[in-house]
């Protein structure tokens, strides 16, 4: 952990903010190279993969984070095994709070993206879904 703290001061780590800001999909290509360049660091990442994400999307918005999020999912980051990718390990609470939500009428898709994008609050997923919802469904 304190080597993400330590992760969280630098420019670098900055720059990747804003990058992902303007491009949600360079996530992946970031991720990437970080592995080839720093692999200590990334597996550090890898193992505190949610608190990594959480201290990326600081000070996004809403939107920004469900953007970055769901590039996140599809792309299966921070998963080793070929056989998870794009899978989301879940608590047995939260896969509730998630069947909770889908029950209000939204895709599955859909509600994953709010409540990760609303840390985990399901109040704030609901909310979220009834406002924004229809924006992720085509």
């Amino acid at each position: 952990m304190q080597m993400l703290a330590a992760l969280r001061a630098t420019p670098q780590f900055r720059q990747l903010q804003q990058l992902l800001r303007e491009d949600p999909r360079m996530l992946t290509q970031v991720m990437m190279e970080l592995a080839q360049q720093q692999p200590q660091l990334m597996e550090v990442i890898s193992r505190n993969n949610e608190e990594f994400m959480m201290m990326l999307l600081e000070g996004f918005s809403e939107e920004q984070m469900t953007r970055i999020l769901h590039q996140a999912e599809v792309q299966g980051l921070g998963d080793e095994d070929e056989e998870s990718e794009g899978q989301i390990r879940v608590t047995e609470d939260e896969m509730k709070a998630i069947e909770r939500l889908m029950a209000l009428g939204f895709p599955r898709s859909v509600v994953i993206q709010a409540y990760f994008a609303c840390d985990k609050n399901e109040e704030l997923a609901a909310n979220h879904l009834f406002e924004h919802g229809s924006d992720y469904m085509e």
